[in-house]
């Protein structure tokens, strides 16, 4: 973490809408892929999330958005997907090459479209998802857990 407790600055850390069925389904996808254990992931509406969007330009701090953090570095909807595809490597890369060729707007409005309906995508839940126990430490709600960490 930076002495200034900006952003982790070593592993990514992506942000997500933690009330949506869909995106809670997508965390558990990366986090079940991310052979190395690199991803963090922290809740928009938790105060680490929170904390996060407070320093990130105003455009981008809505919850149909997904945000990966890396290395000082933001990447938003469909780019922080084909970041993501490349980190988990393995057959992913072979999507992320795929994918990377689209046109980036055309790509977006893909992504905008998913967001947009991703309650639609999922049965709505009657409660709030809990949590994969697997990801342990990977998951970050406070702001004192993500100014602790030091890896």
């Amino acid at each position: 973490m930076n002495s200034n407790n900006q952003y982790p600055s070593v592993m990514p850390v992506v942000l997500f809408d933690g009330a949506c069925p869909f995106c809670n389904r997508s965390v558990r996808f990366i986090h079940r892929h991310d052979q190395s254990g690199v991803f963090y992931f922290v809740p928009l509406d938790s105060q680490a999330g929170r904390d996060i969007l407070a320093k990130l330009p105003s455009g981008i701090s809505r919850n149909d958005t997904m945000i990966l953090y890396d290395g000082g570095q933001v990447w938003i909807r469909s780019r922080a997907v084909l970041r993501i595809l490349r980190y988990l490597g393995g057959r992913f890369i072979l999507l992320y090459r795929l994918l990377r060729w689209i046109p980036p707007p055309l790509l977006d409005w893909i992504y905008d479209f998913i967001a947009r309906n991703r309650f639609r995508l999922t049965r709505m839940a009657e409660t709030c998802p809990i949590p994969d126990p697997s990801m342990g430490s990977h998951i970050i709600t406070s702001s004192a857990a993500l100014s602790g960490r030091s890896d």
